[in-house]
C-alpha cells in the first residue's frame, strides 16, 4: 500500500511524469487528490465514530480534487449515498461525518463562486 501511494505521490508531484506534448496536464494529481478522498470516504463508512482525522483528510483531499478539476463534483453525491447505504440514515447526525459533508458542500460553493468570478 505504501509503495503504490509513494509511486502516485511522485507522479502526481513529478512534472515531467505529467508532461504531454509540452504542456501540463493535471489528471495525475487529481487521480491521487480523487483516490484520496474516496479511500477516507471509505474509511469513515467502515468506522463512522474513528474521530475527527478522516473528516478532515476528505475535506483536504475533495478540497484540491475539486480545485485541480471540476468534476470531483460528480463524487459527492456518490460519497453521500455511500455513508448512507452504509450505516443508515443516523450517520448523517453524527458531527464528523455532518463536518465532511457540509465542508464538502462549502467547498464547492467557492469554486462555483471563483468559476463565476473569473480570472483576476
Amino acid at each position: 500500500m505504501s509503495g503504490g501511494l509513494l509511486a502516485a505521490a511522485a507522479l502526481a508531484l513529478l512534472r515531467e511524469a505529467i508532461d504531454a506534448a509540452g504542456r501540463v496536464r493535471f489528471y495525475a494529481q487529481f487521480m491521487l487528490w480523487s483516490m484520496l478522498t474516496l479511500w477516507a470516504a471509505y474509511r469513515m463508512t467502515r468506522r463512522p465514530d474513528a474521530g475527527w482525522r478522516l473528516p478532515w483528510l476528505l475535506l483536504i483531499a475533495f478540497t484540491l480534487a475539486l480545485f485541480t478539476q471540476e468534476e470531483m463534483i460528480l463524487l459527492y453525491p456518490v460519497i453521500a449515498l455511500g455513508l448512507l447505504l452504509w450505516n443508515g440514515i443516523g450517520v448523517f447526525r453524527r458531527p464528523p461525518i455532518l463536518f465532511a459533508l457540509l465542508g464538502c458542500a462549502l467547498v464547492m460553493f467557492a469554486r462555483y463562486v471563483v468559476e463565476r468570478i473569473g480570472d483576476v
